[in-house]
């Protein structure tokens, strides 16, 4: 947040940062983030995914594999990619659902869907590049995506901010706070070092402003409340494609593989499992572990009076997408878009409260996704797929059950191709395709997509290995950075 003020604030408005180095905004170390390569964040900020995997020790990935989700063997890799092609205005799924029911095969619309996912079969052989500008390159579908270390990305954000030198900067603990009178309005906050700070507008990324809110809303759907955490060095320096998200019987772990260590999190409910149970199942990372307490809540009005919350002082979901570093980034570039203020700030915390919300509910029904469709046979489990849902949530799901159509809010923040991948991919199938699929001659079509597989293949057998790919990444950036060129 500081670093993205810091670089578009005007001169007359002044910056002063107060770090207390006893919590953080973002995930603590032992973490990994998974976010988009080239984020918008990123470029406002001036900082190169190639930048961000040297500091970082970040990987890129085409998707996430989901074991366990449908029963102990299943596997479903959802991987990010542009839009199928549909033919005279029908979309690609309706097409393929026409061809399974005209089979009598409904249920088979999985399986034969998974030959036209690219990004998710380049994925599963091991093949890594990014997308391609050629429109008729099958490389266009392809989204690569960035694992970080997430102390790493920390401690790169911090250096860079401090390096431009433009904002007053202070190491304490806020042990008092002074409010207007017979106003919420915050005059002056007083630091652990006896010094007496006043401002316009305070922004609280940790909870030190405003720890207890009275609409903190707790949106809590998901059984989990605990989480561990922990890293560890890889001396072979071998890395999974992929990032792993494992379903078990009382608990999620998510593992993801940095250029040259691994990180691993386990999340689960500490009325079946209490954290000694946890450590246990969690393998032998002994001391380096870091537990925590999760949930799933938000402030209904993060920006109220002359106080803006943002990070986990606005809410949090969790670590399942990165979540809640996604979160920040996007009330960073919001609240960027709102200065500068006059006094008077109710029309700018209005639209603030107003996008955030957005932001929260669109990254909430995506992250429940693979919880509510989830197969698995375990109480837990069948728990969470008879939880209320959101209304949102339940439109989405109820439209394409009915008749595979797709429906789409305001802020969407994941394409509606990676929605429908994933809800047949875990089993969702539409009960009717689109009328208009009756008028596609099916035969024409099947040469075609026949020749739309063939290219795919072609395609990912002259991709190069994920690790040859990262290797060449590193050195052309690794050159770039010792010859003193920014990396882009």
């Amino acid at each position: 947040m500081a670093v993205l003020l810091a670089s578009i604030l005007p001169p007359d408005i002044s910056l002063v940062v107060i770090e207390d180095e006893q919590n953080s905004d973002i995930e603590p170390a032992g973490h990994a983030i998974t976010i988009d390569c080239e984020s918008i964040f990123h470029k406002m900020i001036g900082l190169s995914d190639l930048e961000l995997i040297l500091s970082c020790d970040g990987n890129l990935s085409l998707g996430t594999q989901f074991s366990g989700w449908q029963g102990d063997e299943s596997h479903f890799l959802s991987a990010p990619s542009g839009k199928l092609p549909g033919i005279n205005g029908v979309a690609f799924h309706h097409i393929v659902l026409r061809a399974a029911m005209a089979r009598g095969e409904p249920e088979k619309l999985p399986e034969i869907f998974s030959s036209f996912r690219f990004a998710a079969q380049a994925a599963s052989a091991g093949k890594l590049t990014h997308g391609s500008s050629d429109p008729q390159s099958p490389r266009t579908m392809l989204r690569p995506r960035m694992s970080l270390d997430a102390g790493l990305y920390t401690r790169l954000l911090k250096e860079k901010a401090l390096a431009a030198m433009t904002f007053e900067h202070h190491q304490a603990q806020i042990t008092g706070i002074k409010t207007a009178h017979d106003s919420d309005h915050i005059r002056q906050v007083v630091l652990s070092s006896g010094q007496q700070l006043e401002a316009n507008l305070f922004v609280d990324v940790s909870g030190a402003l405003a720890s207890k809110s009275s609409d903190d809303h707790s949106v809590s759907i998901l059984p989990f409340d605990r989480m561990i955490s922990g890293q560890s060095q890889r001396s072979d320096k071998d890395y999974h494609p992929v990032p792993i998200a494992r379903a078990l019987s009382d608990e999620v772990v998510f593992e993801t593989a940095l250029r040259n260590s691994d990180c691993k999190t386990l999340v689960y409910d500490s009325t079946r499992l209490n954290d000694q149970q946890a450590r246990a199942r969690f393998g032998d990372q002994g001391a380096s572990l870091l537990l925590s307490h999760l949930s799933q809540h938000r402030i209904l009005k993060p920006w109220s009076a002359n106080i803006v919350r943002a990070g986990l002082a606005a809410g949090s979901l969790g670590p399942h997408l990165s979540a809640d570093i996604r979160l920040l980034h996007q009330q960073a570039i919001t609240l960027s878009g709102l200065i500068p203020i006059s006094e008077n700030m109710n029309v700018e915390a209005d639209e603030y409260n107003r996008l955030n919300a957005i932001a929260f509910d669109q990254l909430r029904d995506f992250y429940l996704l693979p919880f509510v469709l989830n197969k698995r046979p375990d109480d837990l489990w069948k728990k969470m797929r008879d939880v209320d849902l959101p209304e949102s949530m339940q439109i989405r799901l109820a439209q394409f059950e009915s008749r595979g159509r797709f429906v789409t809010f305001d802020g969407e923040a994941f394409e509606e191709q990676e929605w429908v991948d994933m809800m047949i991919g875990f089993g969702r199938i539409p009960g009717r395709h689109d009328p208009m699929a009756q008028t596609i001659d099916m035969a024409q079509v099947g040469q075609s997509l026949g020749r739309m597989v063939d290219a795919f293949k072609q395609t990912i057998d002259a991709m190069p290995t994920h690790r040859a790919y990262m290797d060449q990444l590193v050195t052309v950036a690794t050159k770039d950075q010792q010859s003193g060129n920014s990396t882009s």
